[in-house]
């Protein structure tokens, strides 16, 4: 009995033995390749193979790893004369450097200014900057010597002059607008202002510098058909003027307008100008009276000279031009043959009457010889 069963369990084990080598036969020979076959049917370049790829696979301390936990393999056939598969290892694409290489490579490159593209700016402690004294006016001023010229309209038909030429401080200037010119002086800083009565809607402004330059500027006066405006210039320093009357006002009353009393309240629109500078040789001198159009009726207008020590025995020339509306604004000349220095201080006076559209076409005749008149008015 006990040798029946000692042959059953020998039975047992022989085919469990030979059930497990056709298994292994059919998984190792029957399944199908995806590289290339030989014509021993050996595959040469399989797809890829699980687990051959290791993490740390190319350094000495890996491949002792693999080597020593890899389990043998031994496989048992009963068909020898058929060759054994053989396992191809894929090698890694990329070999990685071992972690100490690749961190001295890393700090290296961090050192290097040149590989990255915004380096942090250390100043040196020992950085020292160069300063100088600079000496006033050692600099470029040219810049500073540019001058300028600005024009801008006012009330009452005003324009409002403004030069700068700081590098020519106290410098004489010539102004010119329309057929009227007059002299001037900058200040100490190179500056001038002045408000100038416009003659001209586009009036347009020349100034003439200590340096032989011309400025120029210009602006829109369109409220200057409103007025009626007269213009006295005259060179040297003679004691010419315009003497204004309004309401039949005499000399020295209210309404008495001049020089020295430019305004009268009770006409506020009407007013006298003096432009220019009686210093330095030949100066050029002007005045100009405005009036509204429509209140010209109220005023009478003379030309006065005063026969001085400056002006007598001289023959004295001045030029009147009337700027309104419908008149060309001509430019008359009017001159005054004064007294001898022996004869008594006394005033040339011509009436200067407001002249009108009517009168230029009926050609009005020239001013009358001025009137003289011996002592002081």
């Amino acid at each position: 009995m006990k040798r029946q069963v000692i042959i059953r369990s020998i039975a047992i084990a022989f085919a469990g033995i030979a059930a497990s080598v056709f298994a292994t036969k059919e998984l190792l020979i029957d399944r199908p390749a995806s590289g290339t076959e030989h014509a021993a049917g050996v595959t040469t370049a399989p797809d890829s193979v699980k687990g051959a790829s290791l993490i740390g696979a190319g350094t000495e301390a890996a491949s002792n790893r693999t080597a020593a936990n890899a389990p043998d393999l031994q496989i048992s056939a009963e068909r020898p004369d058929e060759p054994l598969p053989m396992l191809v290892f894929e090698p890694p694409t990329a070999v990685h450097a071992p972690a100490q290489e690749m961190a001295s490579e890393l700090s290296l490159s961090a050192l290097d200014g040149a590989l990255t593209p915004q380096t942090e700016r250390v100043l040196r402690e020992d950085f020292r900057p160069e300063l100088a004294l600079v000496e006033a006016g050692s600099m470029d001023d040219s810049l500073l010597c540019d001058p300028d010229i600005r024009l801008t309209p006012l009330p009452e038909a005003m324009v409002q002059l403004q030069v700068a030429a700081r590098c020519q401080g106290e410098g004489r200037i010539v102004v010119s607008h329309a057929d009227l010119a007059f002299s001037a002086f900058l200040d100490a800083d190179g500056l001038y202002q002045g408000a100038i009565p416009a003659l001209s809607s586009e009036a347009r402004v020349y100034v003439f510098l200590p340096d032989d330059n011309m400025l120029q500027a210009s602006a829109l006066v369109p409220e200057l058909g409103d007025h009626h405006r007269v213009v006295l210039q005259w060179m040297g320093d003679y004691g010419l003027g315009l003497h204004a009357f309004h309401h039949n006002a005499s000399f020295g009353e209210a309404g008495h307008v001049f020089s020295e009393n430019p305004h009268d309240p009770e006409l506020a629109a009407a007013f006298l100008i003096t432009l220019g500078d009686a210093r330095g040789p030949e100066p050029m001198l002007a005045q100009i009276y405005s009036i509204p159009v429509d209140q010209r009726d109220a005023a009478r207008l003379e030309l006065e000279v005063t026969s001085d020590k400056r002006s007598c025995g001289r023959d004295i020339m001045a030029h009147v031009m009337q700027i309104a509306p419908g008149l060309q604004g001509d430019m008359s000349e009017v001159s005054f043959a004064m007294p001898a220095c022996d004869s008594e201080v006394g005033l040339a006076i011509l009436n200067l009457p407001f002249q009108t559209p009517r009168d230029t076409a009926l050609d009005a005749p020239e001013p009358t010889t001025p009137e003289l008149a011996q002592g002081t008015q």
